[in-house]
């Protein structure tokens, strides 16, 4: 976890937690804004991840290959809704075993999902209600 003394108070940076095989869970700060590029890729032990309220990119790759990931609860703010604009190139792509999340939501600021960003994610279902007002651009 990012202390509030860091230098990245608001992001984690690229990379931060790659191949951590033995990271279980994850529940960041809600001062975190950003994902990294890879945050969290190959950290094939997680197996929940909540996101912080403020969350507004997910950089690419950044649970790339978390094969044991199989629930993210998106964090929400008033009225259950996401602050999450953007969702990068491979995000999620090869978390074979992701299914669910907290997908009664509203993705009223989602406006872009990149190349691949759920490819290999068979069981996920994220858009399920249809309930991304302002989504323009997949892949």
């Amino acid at each position: 976890m990012i202390s509030n003394n860091s230098a990245y108070n608001d992001r984690q940076p690229t990379g931060t937690f790659y191949n951590c095989r033995n990271l279980k869970a994850t529940k960041l700060p809600n001062s975190i804004t950003v994902l990294g590029t890879g945050a969290f890729s190959h950290c094939t032990s997680i197996a929940l991840t909540t996101m912080p309220t403020e969350l507004k990119y997910i950089g690419a790759g950044a649970f790339h290959n978390c094969t044991g990931l199989t629930s993210v609860n998106f964090g929400t703010g008033a009225e259950n809704t996401s602050k999450i604009s953007a969702i990068r190139a491979y995000a999620f792509a090869g978390c074979t075993n992701l299914r669910n999340s907290n997908n009664n939501m509203y993705w009223v600021f989602l406006g872009s999902i990149g190349d691949y960003a759920f490819a290999d994610c068979t069981q996920w279902q994220m858009f399920t209600n249809g309930n991304s007002t302002n989504l323009s651009t997949i892949g």
